[in-house]
């Protein structure tokens, strides 16, 4: 029992370690929206997708623009912590039980700013819509 807890510490400090990397970047030194996701995101292959690559790509700079413009304000590289969803008692977007062992909230000036979802050791979604009361990521 005590090697499988070991693990899932070791599994979050590397997500975290992962998405305080990926927010330095977006925010501190903007860079630009192909190496981080060579570096940071998950883009499993789609089959029959109506969707390329490369157009996979414009969606995911897309995204980042938006966070850089919408959260520029509200996030500070210097003042920030990665927890756990599931050990955030504070309020937050309610997101399906079966995914929440997957996801982090990025606290910044003691709000939760952004939220994470790493799969594999990379970050599947940073973005997300609300509906019916629930949160639900996009994926690239």
């Amino acid at each position: 029992m005590a090697t499988v807890t070991c693990g899932i510490c070791q599994d979050k400090a590397k997500d975290t370690v992962l998405i305080t990397g990926f927010v330095k970047a977006v925010f501190g030194s903007k860079t630009k929206s192909a190496v981080l996701a060579k570096k940071y995101i998950i883009l499993p292959p789609v089959l029959n997708s109506r969707y390329s690559d490369a157009e996979r790509l414009k969606i995911f700079d897309r995204h980042v623009q938006k966070i850089r413009k919408e959260k520029m304000t509200t996030v500070d590289t210097a003042d920030m912590q990665v927890v756990a969803y599931r050990e955030y008692c504070g309020e937050k977007v309610n997101f399906p039980a079966s995914a929440q062992h997957e996801i982090y909230i990025l606290i910044s000036k003691q709000k939760p700013r952004c939220y994470f979802l790493v799969m594999a050791g990379k970050i599947r979604a940073f973005d997300y819509i609300e509906k019916g009361g629930g949160g639900l990521f996009i994926t690239y």
